[in-house]
């Protein structure tokens, strides 16, 4: 593959994705709940096209450490492979195990925004594993935006 077909191709990954935000968006006033969650569903399905095979990309769920702490919700999870497959769609998953957390939204104002570094408040994964407070505060939020 050339450069040209690279440029090509993520030309017309960005036209795709564009494409859905705007149908997104003409919904979402008749029904937000709806459009959200194929908001979320499109997320996941883009980072399935691109996060190594084995990694498992949920939609909606809870972060839960090993003394039961619980995050609020997550629109767009990666879990690492081995997480255990019996437990992928009971939909409040393991921290040690969460690689990356997502915040979708369709619309976003400067509320919305905030400054959270990946490993801000975690020093890597025992940091991770010491509980879901420090875990869930760097969520990241991704936006559907032209």
């Amino acid at each position: 593959m050339s450069l040209h077909d690279i440029r090509l191709f993520m030309s017309q990954m960005t036209h795709e994705i564009s494409s859905e935000y705007a149908r997104l968006q003409a919904r979402a006033g008749e029904d937000p709940g709806t459009a959200g969650s194929q908001g979320e569903e499109t997320w996941a399905q883009i980072l399935r096209r691109w996060v190594p095979s084995g990694y498992h990309v949920v939609t909606g769920g809870r972060v839960i450490d090993t003394d039961g702490n619980t995050s609020p919700q997550v629109d767009v999870l990666i879990l690492h492979p081995s997480y255990p497959p019996g437990l992928l769609e009971i939909k409040h998953y393991l921290a040690s195990a969460v690689i990356a957390a997502f915040e979708c939204k369709l619309t976003l104002t400067r509320a919305h925004i905030t400054f959270q570094p990946c490993l801000q408040s975690a020093s890597g994964p025992v940091g991770l594993r010491r509980g879901v407070h420090q875990a869930t505060r760097s969520v990241h939020r991704c936006s559907m935006r032209r």
